[in-house]
């Protein structure tokens, strides 16, 4: 792997984390959604539930009758550390703070 590659690798995380402590841990779903493209895309594997276009996707994060996003586990839930969570493309692992 190139400097390069890996610079760009850790920026990656770090916009990945501020993304999901901004929706998990705050619960603030303009800061996460901050951090996305201008019109984002997401899809919850294997329910293929989600949305295309920024509405759609804060409607499928806001629209979940306990609160928060419906695809994470809570914090509480979640356990923190190595494989703690799957692993995404780009080898980039969701990890929750434990609380």
């Amino acid at each position: 792997m190139t400097p390069s590659i890996a610079q760009f690798m850790r920026d990656l995380e770090q916009v990945w984390d501020a993304h999901q402590h901004a929706l998990i841990q705050r619960r603030d779903l303009q800061a996460a959604l901050a951090q996305l493209a201008a019109e984002p895309a997401i899809t919850h594997i294997p329910a293929m539930t989600g949305g295309t276009g920024r509405q759609a996707v804060e409607r499928f994060y806001a629209d979940r009758p306990s609160g928060g996003p419906r695809c994470w586990p809570s914090p509480s839930s979640a356990s923190n550390g190595p494989g703690s969570g799957p692993s995404g493309c780009c080898g980039i692992t969701p990890r929750w703070p434990a609380s």
